[in-house]
């Protein structure tokens, strides 16, 4: 997790800053809630395609969708979302986004399919 996180900071390095960090949903529970799920969610995307969770290059890359997501706390997708059922509800979007850049070669095989099987 300390990879992931890593290439979290490393792709919004504004909302890990003392300066603006309140400004961003990334470091509220809701977004840590729904951002850990989608750690959980890669590590086992990296488990079934052999590939290292502890490499920040290859997280960043399976994360660089989320990068024009909005993270403002006022004008975010997630900021009407609330307790656990709205981190699950922010984990589903934030996975189809993610969902959307993977290159994969069925659906069987993105990471919802893969989730829903495995």
């Amino acid at each position: 997790m300390k990879a992931y996180w890593g290439a979290l900071k490393e792709l919004f390095p504004e909302a890990f800053e003392m300066e603006t960090f309140k400004g961003y949903m990334l470091l509220k529970a809701l977004g840590v809630y729904s951002l850990n799920w989608i750690g959980k969610d890669l590590f086992y995307i990296c488990l079934k395609r052999d590939c290292n969770f502890k490499d920040k290059v290859i997280l960043k890359k399976l994360l660089s969708p989320l990068e024009s997501f909005d993270w403002n706390v006022q004008t975010s997708p997630l900021s009407s979302f609330g307790g656990v059922k709205g981190a699950s509800r922010a984990h589903d979007l934030l996975l189809k986004i993610v969902n959307q850049e993977i290159k994969i070669k069925d659906e069987a095989q993105t990471l919802q399919g893969y989730l829903n099987n495995g």
